[in-house]
């Protein structure tokens, strides 16, 4: 995970375990990811 969201993602306190996030396409004027 080299993206910075990404890393901000895994960094949050909440989850419990490894993750895999993935972004999600489509977004105008955001981004989206499946976690």
């Amino acid at each position: 995970m080299t993206d910075p969201n990404l890393q901000k993602i895994r960094a949050l306190p909440i989850w419990q375990g490894e993750i895999e996030a993935t972004p999600l396409g489509g977004g105008i004027t955001n981004v989206n990811y499946t976690v």
